[in-house]
């Protein structure tokens, strides 16, 4: 049997009921915890899903609006301090005009700084911050617990 997530390849997947609290095997799949939170926790999923984890965010919120999305993480490899895809939210700032454009920002100072050059451009700008705060990732990411 295969023991890795049907979306991201994790090794250490736990399971998803399609229909809540049907046990069937065929209505179960591999998630791991952060898949699997986006599958329940999203209110408003981004078309940039992969196509797996956009079927069943669309099983589980059949009137879940949609959007589409422009990924904005720091990704820093040695040579690069910018996003990788700077250029692109720098590129969408410059040429849309009406809608407010949004960047999505961790929690840290660089990212917020690197989406904040990013949208600029925009008439209309804001951005995101995300902290991470389910028990996993208080544990094993910021090494704190919930007390």
């Amino acid at each position: 049997m295969n023991r890795l997530c049907r979306v991201c390849g994790d090794p250490d997947p736990g399971v998803h009921h399609r229909e809540p609290g049907k046990s069937l095997l065929h209505l179960m799949i591999a998630l791991c915890a952060g898949c699997h939170a986006k599958v329940h926790r999203t209110k408003v999923v981004f078309t940039e899903f992969p196509p797996l984890l956009l079927e069943l965010w669309r099983e589980q919120h059949p009137t879940g609006h949609e959007q589409t999305y422009i990924d904005f993480n720091v990704r820093k490899p040695p040579t690069q301090s910018v996003p990788l895809n700077f250029a692109a939210i720098r590129a969408v700032s410059r040429e849309v005009r009406g809608p407010r454009i949004a960047s999505l920002s961790r929690c840290k100072r660089e990212d917020i700084e690197a989406s904040a050059r990013a949208v600029e451009p925009a008439p209309s700008n804001r951005i995101h911050t995300v902290l991470a705060s389910s028990d996993l990732h208080l544990e094993c990411k910021l090494r704190i617990t919930r007390d």
